[in-house]
């Protein structure tokens, strides 16, 4: 409990946001993206935050369904222990995907991925990855997935 108290307390002091500069795949540099906070958006449209565990090498798929007319899509990835390397992919309803994304991604390694998707967001089922890809031990997190 107090693990995830503290998770939580870090993704909303650390937790910011990329935003596209035009162009909605992520699959360019991150130096074109501006960052911004997304944590203050309070709509309703928020899931709640999900919380697991993953260990080296492993993978955990985590689905939403995103009905149509949402024009943003907030994801934040957290697990505040830098000494571990956690990686995300994000799949959309059409089969293609963004990333893989790590923890530098954002500029700043802190143990947390935030990214915002902006635009046309197809409706459907979305899919995000995790992936272990350097874990000591077994590492808990936390996904928020946030459409507006």
């Amino acid at each position: 409990m107090k693990i995830r108290i503290l998770l939580i307390g870090m993704l909303l002091l650390t937790a910011c946001c990329v935003m596209p500069a035009g162009a909605a795949d992520f699959s360019d540099n991150a130096a074109k993206y501006t960052i911004t906070p997304w944590y203050k958006f309070t709509d309703g449209s928020k899931a709640l935050p999900l919380y697991d565990t993953i260990t080296q090498g492993e993978w955990k798929s985590h689905t939403y369904f995103l009905p149509a007319g949402k024009t943003r899509i907030e994801i934040a990835l957290s697990w505040g222990n830098t000494q571990n390397t956690l990686s995300m992919k994000i799949e959309k309803p059409d089969g293609s995907f963004y990333g893989p994304f790590y923890d530098s991604f954002d500029g700043i390694t802190n143990g947390v991925i935030p990214l915002t998707i902006n635009g046309n967001i197809a409706a459907g089922q979305w899919t995000i990855s995790i992936n272990g890809a350097s874990v000591s031990g077994t590492q808990p997190y936390t996904l928020q997935f946030n459409a507006v």
